[in-house]
């Protein structure tokens, strides 16, 4: 569901307008019936997968299944059994997961060497982020924290709502159920008129950004022994990385605030940060704290001697979530020294905020090569390079601008300026409220502008959300 592709709207409206239609007809005559809103809001959400991926859909509904039979089980029974099932409720979301993220191609080349004809499918949309919110519903319902029985409708479209579906954020059932059980299928002018800003924020982010960036980081680092290439593509990775996914969660924010529903925020102007700590506190807000509270947690947290393994273990399960690659292992190990450095160290050193800033922003925009580099001989190479002050050489630094000119300058400037205006934007919202970094980008003219930039400056070929192959 690529919420910037003409054929995502061709295919909403399809099933929208003959719901709203049978809806204004059911209300005139007087037979509608208000659950039958959510009912109509599930088809939109199965229709819709089920055109984008036919297999997305069916496993979907199959860990669906899974999870709402181990809930209601769960909360119908107080014997020992209870404890059992959600174990192995949980324990086959988890492994449906790791067979098409992790196995599903191991087992396409197995056969291809035997001679069988084996072809490996795309990733099921979503599932690494309907998986994680399923699995937090069962360790809730375990905890006893889901007391009212669960209504199948509920749960369906509490797993299945398109707007979240593809790229989070990864939803809670006591925030977003409340919602989905009183749900209308109409559109009220307040809710139209803030999901549109939210939207136009997500659209320029995007379109004017993201995807303009991608022109220049599309193609490998040429030298792995020029700091200057290395760190500008850094840098401008990172940049297209945030601008791409914070995009699209606005993009969806929007979406569901126009139907009603409120979604959670899941980014708080991370590069604005002062310390490494702050900046996870502010990145893909969801399932950092979806992690803290179902494996941090349970580990033991921060009360026990071997926290610092805990928090190794977070950063660690968080790389391999995003990749089965022992670079996405070598970026969460990274990120988890980062942290115990900072726990054990870090918070006893008074640096001034700018230093503060420079060094967390610095250590994140490494840390994305990590994120970017399947072949450690190449990594290992690039972050000698950033230590190595005879690659900071002017002849390096020459030589790292001719690459950037590969592209049209102009572009990278009317690229580059918007984006670091919006982060300084941020950072001087977020001291004010850290809760809405983004509100001077909510205001009625701000919108209009941005959606008149997004106009003049995107490109004309877009990209896919990058997050869409996690």
């Amino acid at each position: 569901m690529n919420f910037i592709q003409p054929d995502f709207w061709r295919d909403l409206l399809v099933v929208l307008l003959p719901c709203l239609f049978v809806r204004f007809v059911g209300q005139r005559s007087r037979i509608w019936q208000t659950y039958w809103d959510a009912i109509a809001l599930l088809g939109i959400s199965l229709l819709l997968l089920g055109k984008a991926s036919w297999i997305s859909l069916v496993v979907l509904l199959v860990e669906a299944g899974i999870t709402f039979w181990a809930v209601r089980h769960i909360q119908g029974t107080a014997h020992q059994s209870r404890r059992w099932v959600g174990v192995g409720a949980i324990a086959l979301n988890l492994l449906l997961l790791a067979y098409f993220k992790y196995f599903q191609g191991v087992f396409s080349q197995a056969f291809t060497e035997s001679g069988t004809s084996f072809t490996s499918g795309a990733l099921p949309l979503g599932i690494s982020f309907y998986t994680f919110q399923n699995i937090g519903l069962i360790a809730d319902t375990l905890r006893n924290q889901v007391k009212q029985p669960i209504q199948p409708i509920d749960y369906f479209n509490f797993t299945s709502f398109f707007p979240k579906l593809a790229s989070g954020p990864i939803e809670r059932w006591e925030t977003l159920s409340p919602q989905l059980h009183q749900f209308q299928l109409q559109f009220s002018r307040h809710h139209v008129e803030i999901g549109l800003r939210w939207f136009s924020l997500g659209l320029f982010m995007k379109l004017a950004i993201a995807d303009n960036l991608a022109t220049y980081t599309r193609f490998a680092i040429s030298d792995t022994g020029n700091a200057w290439e290395i760190w500008l593509f850094a840098i401008l990775y990172g940049l297209q990385l945030y601008f791409d996914f914070a995009g699209y969660s606005f993009l969806a924010l929007g979406l569901a605030r126009m139907l009603g529903i409120e979604l959670s925020i899941n980014f708080l102007a991370p590069y604005t940060a002062l310390n490494i700590q702050d900046f996870w506190r502010r990145w893909n807000v969801t399932l950092m704290t979806w992690f803290r509270d179902y494996l941090y947690f349970v580990l033991g947290g921060g009360k026990v001697p071997w926290t610092a393994l805990n928090i190794l273990a977070v950063f660690v399960a968080s790389g391999i979530w995003h990749g089965s690659s022992w670079n996405f292992v070598a970026w969460g190990l990274y990120h988890g020294g980062l942290m115990l450095i900072y726990r054990y160290g870090g918070k006893r050193l008074k640096l001034p905020d700018s230093l503060s800033w420079l060094l967390t922003f610095a250590s994140v925009m490494a840390g994305w090569l990590l994120f970017t580099e399947q072949n450690l001989t190449r990594l290992g190479l690039e972050f000698r390079a950033l230590f190595t002050p005879s690659a900071y050489q002017f002849e390096n630094l020459h030589y790292a601008l001719s690459v950037l000119s590969t592209g049209t300058p102009v572009v990278l400037l009317l690229t580059v300026l918007p984006a670091l205006v919006m982060v300084i934007t941020e950072a001087i919202a977020a001291q004010k409220n850290s809760d809405s970094p983004y509100a001077p980008f909510l205001h009625p003219w701000a919108a209009r502008i941005l959606l008149g930039l997004t106009i003049i400056l995107a490109p004309r070929a877009t990209s896919s959300f990058i997050y869409f192959s996690f």
